[in-house]
């Protein structure tokens, strides 16, 4: 019997923090273990935010101090790429070139990742193109965070983006039944929206945008454009299908009203998804005031995936 230590995923965003255990069920689906969540005051400091998480982590009961985190900032790049024959190595040095020129940060100030696959080669003897989301961010904004969950008794051993981990919640507990659907997820913080276009076959098209006002409520113009401008260019320059309908998650203010005003300014369906209550995810009793409030269990979509992190090798 091979042991597997268990991974909280924890999402600390600029409206809350949200932390969740999870064990996958078989068929596709999500069993909940464990869960909390808790408002951050806008004007809270890192000492703060620190001891809200060790709060949450004590009145949730998190078994353990391993964790899946994400880094929301808004220094975070999140940027599509496609490379023609290009080397492996080739690739790094491309991608940490555009890093270093889309941050204006230095290499050594910078760290990077990517989610990418191999889309073939002209031939046999020529390298793959490489396509994907090119991820990046200042070395300071990922000390800074690390030293918050340091402070508060947490172990990172995954650092993610948001937008990926809503992709690997969705794919796991929609994806694999939902043949050829493609879907736009936007998941809201109080400033921010991770928007992400994601194909069933796992082609995926994210960013990030922050709020330019007090909350999305006031900015309902700013977010419609940028859906729609993702989805074109989506569309147009990156090859993908057409997106069949849009799912909202996370703190959504104002709630069905919200929901209402999106829905008469877009062509497709738009839908309040709200995964921690759906009938393919258990919730144990200890965590079900989070499943039967819609509010809170919208606001752990991105904690849900996040923990999945410990079982999915292959997730986006």
């Amino acid at each position: 019997m091979v042991y597997r230590e268990t991974v909280a995923g924890v999402d600390i965003s600029d409206g809350g923090v949200a932390v969740a255990c999870v064990v996958p069920r078989r068929g596709g689906g999500l069993g909940v273990t464990h869960a909390g969540y808790a408002d951050i005051p806008g004007d809270a400091k890192d000492a703060d935010v620190a001891a809200i998480v060790r709060s949450v982590w004590k009145q949730a009961a998190i078994p353990t101090y391993t964790v899946a985190s994400c880094l929301n900032t808004g220094s975070l790049l999140l940027q599509y790429f496609h490379y023609q024959n290009l080397s492996e190595d080739e690739t790094r040095s491309a991608l940490r070139l555009e890093a270093e020129e889309s941050l204006q940060v230095p290499a050594k100030d910078l760290l990077f990742d990517w989610h990418g696959a191999e889309t073939g080669g002209a031939s046999s003897d020529r390298a793959p193109a490489r396509e994907g989301v090119l991820v990046a961010a200042p070395r300071a904004a990922v000390d800074q965070h690390r030293a918050i969950l340091a402070s508060a008794g947490l172990y990172p051993v995954i650092l993610d983006v948001g937008a990926l981990a809503v992709c690997n919640l969705w794919m796991r507990i929609d994806g694999a039944r939902l043949r050829d659907e493609v879907v736009f997820a936007v998941n809201l913080t109080r400033q921010s929206a991770h928007l992400v276009i994601l194909a069933s076959d796992g082609r995926v098209y994210p960013r990030t945008i922050v709020c330019g006002s007090a909350d999305w409520g006031s900015s309902i113009d700013y977010l419609i454009d940028n859906i729609t401008g993702q989805e074109d260019y989506a569309e147009t320059k990156l090859g993908l299908p057409p997106v069949r309908r849009i799912l909202m998650t996370g703190s959504i203010p104002g709630g069905g009203a919200f929901l209402e005003k999106i829905r008469s300014r877009l062509a497709h369906p738009v839908e309040g998804w709200t995964p921690m209550a759906g009938e393919h995810v258990s919730v144990a009793r200890r965590a079900s005031r989070l499943k039967t409030d819609p509010d809170l269990a919208r606001r752990m979509t991105v904690s849900l995936g996040l923990a999945l992190r410990g079982f999915d090798r292959d997730g986006v």
